[in-house]
Formats: C-alpha cells, sequence, structure tokens
C-alpha cells in the first residue's frame, strides 16, 4: 500500500474508532477540533482577492474551466486525428498528454507514492512531460533517428510541441509520430 494512502488511512483512525458488535457498525468521532478563535466563519469566493462573490469572477472562473476541458477536438488541425487517424489508445495518450496528467513519476512522487522519481532512461533527471519525450538524451536520440529526423529544440514547451506535430498536413508523418510517442 502507497505510504501516502496508509498514513492517511492511520489519520482518519486516530480522529475515528469503529464499534464492532453488531447492530453498532458505525463512526463515533473521538475528537473534533474546534477553533479557539472568537471570529466569525464567513464565505470565502476563493477566485477573487478580497475573497467576494462577484459576477465577473464567476464568469471569468467558468471561462478558464472550459478552456481546461478542452480536449483538442474543436481545435480544427487536430479534429481529424480525434476520428480515425490513431487507435483509441493511442488517442488517449495523445489526450492525457495534452491535458498533461499522464502518470509520470514525478507526479507520482506528488501524490505520496514512494519511489525513485528518476527518468527510467538516463537515470539523470526527473521523469516529468518535457524530459521523458523531449529533453532525455534518449528521447532526442529516439527522435532524432526515427523516420521523422526530428532535432528537438531546448526551450520547447511540450504541449506546443505536441500540437505543432500533430497539425503536419502530412498525415503519413503523423502517424509515424503517434507509434513512436506510444512506443515510449
Amino acid at each position: 500500500m502507497p505510504e501516502g494512502i496508509r498514513k492517511e488511512i492511520e489519520s482518519l483512525m486516530e480522529t475515528f474508532w469503529w464499534v464492532s458488535r453488531i447492530g453498532e457498525r458505525k463512526l463515533h468521532w473521538m475528537s473534533t477540533p474546534l477553533s479557539r478563535s472568537k471570529i466569525e466563519d464567513k464565505l470565502i469566493w476563493k477566485w477573487e482577492k478580497n475573497g467576494e462573490y462577484s459576477m465577473k469572477s464567476s464568469y471569468y472562473q467558468l471561462l478558464t474551466l472550459n478552456d481546461s476541458k478542452n480536449d483538442g477536438s474543436s481545435n480544427p488541425n487536430l479534429a481529424s486525428l480525434w476520428k480515425d487517424l490513431v487507435n483509441v489508445c493511442i488517442r488517449n495518450l495523445l489526450w492525457r498528454f495534452g491535458q498533461n496528467i499522464l502518470p509520470l513519476r514525478s507526479k507520482l512522487l506528488n501524490q505520496g507514492v514512494q519511489f525513485d522519481p528518476s527518468c527510467p532512461f538516463c537515470f539523470e533527471f526527473p521523469e516529468t512531460l518535457d524530459h521523458v519525450f523531449l529533453h532525455c538524451s534518449f528521447a532526442k536520440m529516439v527522435w532524432f533517428r526515427s523516420p521523422l529526423g526530428l532535432r528537438i529544440m531546448p526551450d520547447i514547451d511540450p504541449l506546443v510541441w505536441l500540437e505543432k506535430s500533430l497539425s503536419s498536413k502530412d498525415t503519413y508523418g503523423i502517424q509515424p509520430f503517434c507509434t513512436i510517442l506510444w512506443n515510449f
């Protein structure tokens, strides 16, 4: 069991205790931390510096939320990609890559999973999206020696790189690109 989950379970068990007699299977409070402050509670709108709700901030928050949920299907350059150019598994990988939600070691470490966050190819740097697919010496070699012969620019953003690579009009280049990405 991951260390982070184990600690959270232990913390919950310290706060509560369980009655195991038949008919009494329920959660009991052992202690409830209460504020000793004399200040009254109030609602805070976390998307405003002053904590006050406004229609304007709500509107902008909804726009931001909609932008973050954009799956790339509204991008005309990527529209054909989502239909029939690549299989479902690769589409899922591309979507996760585009949303920056791939389960890379550095992300898992931040979520409490305990293991070495080093790149599995070079063991020199943490396994991050940009490192493992672009800046790792192994990744650079793979992209350069591929039929695409790609040279990776040092400061390129991985999401910009992905969109630029997939927006090519040459569908024969997109398929090998996706296959190489999948095989990482």
